[in-house]
């Protein structure tokens, strides 16, 4: 039992390796943390409440947290968890950190109904600071990415080129020594109809 849950662990701890290894997800990690930033900034170093559209978000997150508090309760009161069960300490506390989770919540966050034109400029100046590091890292990221994409493709498209303008006058000259067989052909077979008729009048 115990070897199987290192080889679970082994695969997850592989799993996330290999997403930051992917461009793609670290880019997708990066915005998340920037946009996590940008809301703690605007809520610790302001007096402004956080942009309109992470409400909806933080809303989302603390029904979440919600429903899992209260299956967990149900759980208890259902008494599926019995005194053989090692799990019992796990879920009072996964309890409690729902519950606390939920109260730091909703003290920190801002309502829902908040009118976007109550947000002044000052506090979305770090926004747009983290926004414009973030665009600067995914530029910085992209480059390298692109010029390498250059400098293998490059040499590849100068091979093929090369190769069809060495080609080329082959090809024509095939296709000529083609067309000229053909020609003559078709004289040869003329030749030889007029020669059937002369002979039969």
């Amino acid at each position: 039992m115990l070897f199987k849950q290192v080889t679970q662990f082994n695969r997850i701890v592989k799993r996330g390796r290999s997403r930051l290894r992917n461009p793609f997800s670290a880019l997708a990690i990066a915005a998340i943390i920037a946009a996590a930033a940008a809301a703690a900034i605007l809520r610790t170093f302001t007096s402004e409440a956080s942009p309109f559209l992470l409400d909806p978000f933080i809303k989302r997150l603390l029904m979440l947290t919600t429903v899992k508090a209260l299956k967990c309760i149900k759980c208890i009161n259902s008494r599926i968890i019995s005194k053989s069960n090692k799990n019992c300490y796990n879920y009072d506390t996964s309890v409690i950190r729902c519950l606390r989770l939920n109260n730091l919540m909703a003290a920190n966050r801002s309502p829902v109904t908040r009118s976007a034109s109550s947000i002044s400029l000052l506090p979305l100046a770090p926004a747009a600071l983290i926004a414009f590091v973030a665009f600067a890292a995914f530029v910085a990221l992209a480059a390298p990415v692109a010029f390498v994409a250059l400098i293998i493709v490059a040499p590849f498209a100068l091979v093929v080129a090369l190769a069809v303008l060495a080609a080329a006058p082959a090809v024509a000259m095939t296709l000529a020594e083609r067309r000229v067989k053909h020609m003559r052909a078709i004289k040869a077979s003329r030749l030889t109809r007029e020669r059937l008729i002369n002979l039969k009048a």
